[in-house]
């Protein structure tokens, strides 16, 4: 140490060890705030019982300590612990035994401040605790430490920090995920400015396990990845009839695996203007984005691309019917592909009110347009398009013991389009709505057939049917059923337009295929009672739930992935601190053919 600091150094130690222990002796002399124990202790029983495997039986024993208190005065802080120990053992064709520790705790400072403090941590095993998810076969550990930071200026203005590292380990394939994250914001008001800012930054870690013995080579399944994002958004509003918001983001993240590395670099500022005149019924809205992105990898091509992008769209109400609209923009493309486009376009459209026909209510509107789009490379293009659509809908209001509310509206819709540079499209869309509410049920059918011609042939139709029913048993005890069925059938072939696959905005678009079909359906019941043979503190439910992806449930045994019985049934029991807690789940998934029985008792004594 050089000499002008030691004897600078020397006084400094000694007096603060003159302030310790004055702070000790008057620490000793006065009273420690008193702390609030509790805790428990508990025996747990699980055992898991797969068709296609070994039955698994696990018996936990857990000592728990739970301690809350202030840090010397209220308005300074408190702090809360929960420390648990358990000891498990597992019998399956080989028995194993383990001390697990858990807990959680947070230390709060300065709570009713303006710059309140938090520090907290988390540790849980899911073969002690469990959890509504639980599931035969998923055991893991979870850990998460974190702090948080908040502060209010006497302005109003708001910061927040918070960070976290949280680690998730698979005691089953030895898998571990883990992240440390940092998340900063901010709220800051300056006259008409409104200004937000968020700044998230989060590395990952991914260690793929043990791999001796299974012929898969060692790290084949480790990864790592960093990635930041800061967005800062300006929202000016002299008025309510003017404003605009701006948003500046930076972006960039890295990845590395056994295979590939890669790096991503972002940027892009955006800006809205929203105005309404003051007296005439003109609105105007203006985008102008400009972004950049950057991509350099390992195995596939180096990207560079560059963004400008500007567009403006003006609307006249000339009367509540009709509306007019014109609008026109561009974009600049550089780098990986050099590109310019433009566009400008017209539209009118107008919209009835409601004409009564006998007991329904009749709407039709219309609308056309035109734009024009001219791009560096490719032909240029003129766009004409038009539509019609009308809706007859009627609504009933009966009895059926409780007043019952019907609605029914078929609707179509007729479109054409012509282009110079793809040829004509026509469409021709019915529409199907019909919904029923009650008191204690509400079922709603929602069904569309779609129609092209023309440049493509394409046809497609969605069914989408839901339903909900409350049934109140008793005082005690209600029933609820619900239920979903959705459709989706597609066939002939959309084209699709290349030159947008590489649009900054990272949207990909595939071919269709040829025929296409989607079903799924669902169906669950739940049953509660909150006082079993009317004993007080004796609660139960049982809830079945059967999916397909066939349009009846009961094919769920047959499906081919995502066909599932879940049947779940809980006892809960308390007397005076004794709790006694007793859960079943049978769960049957098509794509593992067989079923899995999970059996949980546990039983906790609180003190």
């Amino acid at each position: 140490m050089p000499r002008c600091l030691a004897q600078p150094m020397r006084r400094a130690c000694a007096l603060l060890l003159v302030v310790g222990v004055v702070y000790l002796d008057r620490g000793l002399a006065m009273d420690l705030p008193p702390i609030d124990w509790s805790g428990r202790i508990g025996l747990l029983l699980r055992t898991s019982q797969p068709e296609n495997g070994d039955d698994i039986f696990q018996q936990s024993y857990t000592g728990e300590l739970i301690g809350r208190s202030i840090v010397w005065q209220p308005w300074f802080g408190n702090w809360r612990a929960r420390m648990a120990a358990s000891k498990s053992l597992t019998h399956s064709n080989t028995d194993q035994d383990a001390t697990i520790f858990s807990g959680d705790g947070q230390l709060n400072l300065f709570p009713v401040s303006r710059f309140p403090f938090q520090a907290f941590f988390d540790v849980q095993d899911t073969r002690v605790d469990i959890s509504d998810t639980d599931r035969p076969g998923f055991d893991n550990r979870f850990y998460r430490v974190g702090l948080r930071q908040r502060y209010q200026s006497p302005g109003g203005d708001i910061y927040n920090a918070t960070v976290l590292r949280d680690e998730r380990e698979d005691l089953i394939t030895g898998r571990t995920d883990t992240s440390n994250r940092a998340i900063l914001s901010g709220l800051l008001q300056r006259g008409f400015h409104r200004i937000n800012g968020s700044f998230l930054a989060n590395d990952t870690q991914t260690d793929g396990g043990d791999r001796e013995g299974t012929g898969i080579p060692a790290g084949f399944g480790d990864s790592e990845a960093l990635d930041w994002q800061l967005d800062v958004t300006d929202t000016y509003s002299p008025n309510p009839r003017l404003s605009l918001a701006t948003t500046g983001s930076l972006g960039y993240s890295e990845g590395e695996n056994s295979t590939d590395s890669d790096q991503t670099r972002r940027a892009r500022l955006t800006s809205q203007l929203l105005w309404r005149a003051a007296e005439l019924p003109v609105r105007l809205r203006a985008d102008v984005s400009a972004g950049r992105r950057r991509i350099e990898s390992d195995l596939a091509e180096d990207r560079d691309d560059d963004e400008l992008r500007g567009s403006v769209n003006l609307t006249y109400l000339p009367t509540p019917r009709w509306q007019l609209g014109l609008e026109g923009g561009g974009r600049m493309r550089g780098g990986s592909v050099d590109e310019t486009s433009t566009f400008q376009g017209a539209t009118v459209n107008y919209s009835s009110l409601a004409i009564p026909l006998g007991r329904f209510d009749y709407t039709y509107g219309a609308g056309t347009g035109a734009r024009n789009i001219t791009n560096s490379r490719t032909t240029n293009e003129q766009l004409y398009f038009g539509n019609f659509l009308h809706d007859l809908n009627r609504r009933w209001l009966f009895s059926w013991g409780v007043p019952v509310s019907m609605g029914v509206t078929l609707g179509q819709e007729v479109r054409g389009e012509h282009s110079t540079l793809l040829g004509e499209l026509g469409t021709f869309v019915n529409r199907l709505s019909w919904n029923l509410s009650s008191q204690s049920s509400s079922a709603q059918l929602i069904v569309q057939d779609t129609r092209n011609w023309g440049r493509n042939d394409l046809w497609l139709t969605t069914l989408n049917l839901n339903g909900v029913h409350n049934r109140r048993l008793s005082r005690f005890s209600d029933f609820v059923a619900t239920f979903n069925v959705n459709l989706a059938r597609q066939s002939g072939s959309a084209e699709v337009r290349d030159d947008e696959e590489d649009d900054l905005d990272f949207v990909l678009t595939d071919e269709r295929d040829d025929v296409q079909r989607g079903e799924a359906s669902s169906l669950e019941f739940t049953y509660r009672h909150s006082r079993v043979f009317r004993v007080r503190n004796l609660w139960f439910q049982s809830r079945l739930r059967l999916s397909s992806d066939s349009l009846l449930v009961s094919d769920f045994a047959s499906s081919s992935e995502d066909g599932e019985l879940l049947w779940e049934n809980r006892l809960e029991y308390f007397i005076g601190k004794l709790e006694l807690r007793l859960r079943t789940l049978l769960i049957e998934r098509a794509a593992e053919n067989g079923d899995n029985l999970l059996g949980i008792l546990s039983i906790n004594r609180r003190f």
